[in-house]
């Protein structure tokens, strides 16, 4: 794939975040496996139709409660 070259995104992801309401999406995996690049082209492919994102590379320990406004348990 050529740099700046827009990458089609699965249909699973894609349906994935057509669901109304708030969702959340990991993805993990051993480094230099392409994490960050699939994470920023889900946002490049969002952030055209969608007005709000929230990305975080941190992880959250079990049992707490992430600082995302509206988070529910």
């Amino acid at each position: 794939m050529k740099a700046g070259s827009l990458m089609s995104l699965p249909k699973e992801i894609n349906e994935f975040f057509q669901i109304d309401g708030g969702q959340t999406l990991l993805i993990k995996g051993l480094p230099g496996t392409g994490k960050t690049t699939l994470a920023l082209e889900i946002m490049n492919s969002l952030c055209r139709e969608h007005n709000g994102l929230y990305i975080s590379t941190r992880l959250i320990p079990v049992g707490s409660t992430p600082p995302i406004p509206g988070w529910k348990r």
